[in-house]
């Protein structure tokens, strides 16, 4: 799967997508500078790429259309929290994704 990681998580959520096999790429690196969400968006449209963010707004504004998102539920959290908490939840994201799920609320 090919992943795209919104601003507000950390870059290391990137590497551990990698580490998983997966392709993902971050927003700040990928797009210039301080990207609208609806640029995002489009972009995640635009390059077939699934949507990681913890940012409402693409349930709202911007929903999944062209796109797939997967909208984390979680609040601060450090890096090694964060990929702790997601490890066990992933193997049901990866099948959401794959039959079709366009928004996949983690909780």
């Amino acid at each position: 799967m090919r992943f795209l990681v919104d601003a507000q998580l950390p870059e290391r959520l990137c590497q551990w997508l990698h580490e998983q096999g997966h392709e993902a790429f971050y927003v700040p690196t990928t797009l210039a500078g301080e990207t609208p969400d609806a640029d995002v968006a489009a972009y995640a449209a635009e390059h077939g790429l699934t949507l990681i963010s913890k940012d409402e707004d693409f349930t709202q504004r911007h929903p999944p259309g062209g796109y797939q998102l997967i909208w984390l539920r979680l609040g601060n959290a450090s890096n090694r929290a964060l990929i702790d908490w997601l490890a066990p939840r992933f193997p049901a994201i990866l099948e959401a994704l794959a039959s079709g799920e366009m928004m996949i609320e983690v909780r």
